[in-house]
């Protein structure tokens, strides 16, 4: 008990510091009421959830295991019924665990320095913008707890390869790859800084000391050729590499991009400091600084590899981002090396000099778009608050980050600019601080537009937000929508209602992650293939189902099924405010209805189409409306059979008419047709609406 006392003494200021900058982060969570960093936030729900109710991981209701252990870590929380508060425990977790990271760091930094010098690594290493990332349903937050651990038992087993060292890293690789699928790295660098101190600092130095001119020549080729062997053998074995690879430039950009972003994040001198430490001076605990330089080594190049390499795949499949995300797991160890020159105030010159010339070339780099928060590089956000509460632009932004930059190069440079030494270790110390207290702005920055946005959301959603599992109480419902723009309103829905269980769209839209469905008719009458039995189904504006509709929230309804499942009418081609159009360029829209329930009898259908929405320049547009009979499609969709009624109009800005047209007896098809459509945005500047619309359409039905 003794010894365990005195042990917790000598840390409290550890403990005292984790307390209070993870009940900040707990805090700033109970802040943020409602996921929206989709669709990674609800995909980590749907997974982990599913654990918690069957012990097997499924997206949708099909097994998935692609997500590794976090989802396991987090089912618990689930088994709490009200689902706020399990979201709230979900948050909370989060933000212990992440903080957490600062007892690894502070481990490895007593390696190299005395306490208090320690701490100041563990607390930087905790005080980042991406720690945003710890009020969200992500797997960031164990995974950077994971990444510190790896490089602190790395350098432990390069200190002291004993059997337990190894087999701690062993334990400790295998899980942290099985958190996220890029900390494959860590046992890459555990591997790495292997070589690099056996190379550099063990007795392969020796030998090559020895080894003559000709034989260093020939040990220098084969590693050459190694080496484009493995980069050939990386490019046959894995997609993401190939599709990287033909884009060199990209990979480049995304690298200099994700370091230009965390640099802005971490106030420029951390990194600085940090990468010049790779080759630091010899100090007194030679074998510890060896270890510790080794892993920082092969730890920056490694994940600047990934960055590079899973930046450019997704420009080239999805979008271009700046990938701040993928690389901040090396923060812990550039706090450990500015915290280590802040307590030996030695750096080698050279060094500096490179470090220096990197910094800027990122920093000269990187987009900086200063609009808010940036989902994949927080970093960013300190940038965007000050242009918010300043007017800063892009070239104060600039001048700012590169005048950080030379008073981190002053700093570097104080021991030798300035002769008494307590000056110099009182500048280089506040500078270490001052670094810190900009990283926590940046945090907060951060924090504070992922809150407001989160709020803005929320004030959004129906209430309750369970709307759909108060009534279904334990049953399901499959929810069935068309023409889904924007997928953040159904994401929401599944993720506050656990009985939806299936997504399904009528003409494709529906948003993952997870399986959809797009259902195919069984017949003219509007019955639905694929029935999956749930008593329920939340269906979308422009539809209807036979049943009983039991609550409205807004566009959407709750449908208690009358089975079989079947439409009684469909609308496609129509955004959710009225417009027929698309989101790119086209020679023509359309919208098709269909009536599925409609009596035998010939009736009349009521067409209105309008441009009231638009008054601005005149933009002629040729009207075409076909009404006829519904056939099947080829893909078993309502298309338009035997045309019994055609008739046609020029629609204008600003106009409207309504056409009166017999229909058949029985289910019936109208299509509208419009030529061409016209883009607000291009004949009003002001008018910042891009998509292609052609009119806004309302269809009655009249036996």
């Amino acid at each position: 008990m003794g010894t365990l006392g005195d042990r917790l003494l000598t840390i409290w200021p550890l403990l005292f510091g984790f307390l209070i900058v993870s009940g900040v982060y707990v805090w700033q969570g109970s802040k943020h009421p409602t996921p929206w960093l989709f669709s990674d936030e609800v995909e980590y729900a749907q997974v982990s959830r599913a654990i918690a109710e069957t012990g097997i991981p499924a997206r949708r209701g099909v097994e998935h295991w692609g997500l590794g252990l976090f989802p396991w870590l987090i089912a618990p929380f689930w088994w709490i019924d009200n689902l706020q508060t399990a979201y709230s425990g979900v948050k909370t977790f989060n933000a212990l665990v992440m903080t957490a990271a600062m007892f690894p760091t502070y481990g490895l930094a007593r390696m190299l320095m005395s306490r208090p010098y320690a701490l100041l690594a563990a607390i930087g290493s905790v005080t980042a913008s991406f720690f945003v990332y710890s009020a969200m349903v992500m797997q960031e937050p164990v995974a950077y707890l994971a990444a510190a651990v790896g490089f602190y038992v790395a350098a432990r087993v390069l200190v002291k390869p004993t059997w337990r060292n190894i087999g701690l890293a062993v334990v400790v690789a295998f899980v942290a790859q099985s958190i996220r699928d890029e900390l494959i790295v860590i046992p890459a660098i555990m591997i790495g800084s292997f070589a690099v101190r056996y190379v550099c600092f063990g007795r392969g130095a020796d030998y090559l000391r020895r080894a003559s001119a000709r034989r260093r020549v020939a040990i220098t080729a084969t590693a050459l050729v190694a080496l484009a062997l493995l980069l050939v053998a990386a490019r046959q074995g894995a997609g993401e590499v190939r599709v990287a690879y033909s884009t060199p430039s990209t990979m480049l950009d995304q690298a200099l991009w994700a370091w230009g972003a965390m640099i802005i994040g971490l106030g420029v001198l951390p990194v600085v400091i940090g990468l010049a430490m790779v080759w630091a001076p010899p100090l007194a605990r030679t074998r510890e600084l060896v270890a510790f330089t080794s892993v920082l080594a092969t730890a920056v190049v490694l994940l600047t590899a990934y960055v590079a390499v899973k930046g450019a795949y997704q420009s080239v499949i999805f979008d271009t981002r700046v990938e701040e995300r993928n690389l901040l797991y090396v923060t812990p160890l550039l706090f450990v090396g500015l915290a280590l020159y802040t307590a030996t105030r030695a750096i080698r010159v050279p060094m500096l000099t490179v470090s220096t010339a990197l910094v800027a070339w990122a920093i000269h780099s990187v987009p900086l778009p200063l609009a808010g928060l940036e989902g994949d590089a927080p970093g960013l956000a300190i940038l965007s608050r000050l242009h918010d509460d300043y007017e800063l632009g892009f070239g104060g932004a600039q001048r700012l980050l590169f005048l950080l930059l030379a008073l981190s190069v002053l700093v570097g440079l104080a021991p030798r600019l300035i002769g008494n030494r307590r000056v110099a270790a009182w500048i280089v110390v506040g500078a270490a601080l001052l670094s810190i207290g900009w990283s926590a702005r940046a945090e907060f920055a951060a924090s504070t537009y992922s809150n407001t946005f989160s709020q803005q959301f929320y004030s959004s959603l129906p209430r309750p937000l369970g709307w759909v599992d108060e009534i279904t109480k334990g049953q399901g419902a499959v929810y069935i929508g068309q023409k889904i723009a924007d997928p953040n309103g159904v994401w929401s829905m599944e993720f506050w209602n656990r009985d939806v269980r299936e997504v399904w769209s009528l003409d494709g839209t529906a948003p993952g992650p997870g399986p959809t469905i797009t259902p195919d008719l069984a017949a003219t009458d509007g019955r639905l293939r694929s029935d999956p039995g749930y008593p329920y189904a939340v269906i979308d504006k422009g539809l209807a189902i036979d049943g009983e509709t039991v609550v409205e929230q807004g566009a959407l309804q709750l449908v208690r099924i009358a089975s079989p499942l079947r439409l009684r009418n469909s609308i496609a081609g129509v955004f959710s405010d009225g417009w027929i159009g698309t989101t790119k360029p086209a020679p023509s829209v359309s919208a098709d209805y269909n009536r599925y329930d409609a009596p035998a009898k010939p009736g009349m259908v009521f067409v209105t189409l309008s441009r009231k929405g638009f008054c601005g320049p005149s933009v002629p547009g040729r009207v075409v409306i076909d009404v006829g009979r519904i056939a099947l499609g080829q893909q078993r969709d309502g298309i338009l059979g035997k045309r019994t009624a055609e008739t046609g109009w020029i629609v204008d800005s600003c106009s409207e008419r309504t056409f009166p047209i017999p229909t058949p007896g029985g289910p019936f098809h109208v299509r509208v047709t419009v030529t061409p459509p016209f883009q607000p945005v291009a004949l009003d500047p002001r008018n910042f609406e891009r998509r292609y619309f052609g009119a806004q359409l309302g269809i009655v039905s009249q036996p």
